[in-house]
């Protein structure tokens, strides 16, 4: 099942269960792009207090984000 699939079946609702799913499918490509964003500017970051784990938490959150607001082009 593709990432597209995964996340039209989640907005349908009662499919929150895929959510972690589709986590796992992407958690390596997002955390890489979160190392690759705090080799450039971990000073400001450190500055406010963040470290990059607390980065790849929030990455969960925008995930949920992005799925609630994914529209596919098949429309």
């Amino acid at each position: 099942m593709t990432n597209e699939q995964l996340t039209e079946l989640i907005q349908q609702g009662g499919n929150d269960e895929l959510l972690p799913l589709l986590w796992d499918k992407t958690r390596i490509l997002i955390y890489k792009k979160c190392a690759g964003y705090w080799r450039f500017y971990s000073e400001t970051p450190e500055r406010h207090g963040y470290s990059l784990d607390d980065l790849r938490q929030e990455s969960y959150n925008v995930l949920i984000f992005a799925v609630k607001g994914f529209k596919s082009n098949r429309e």
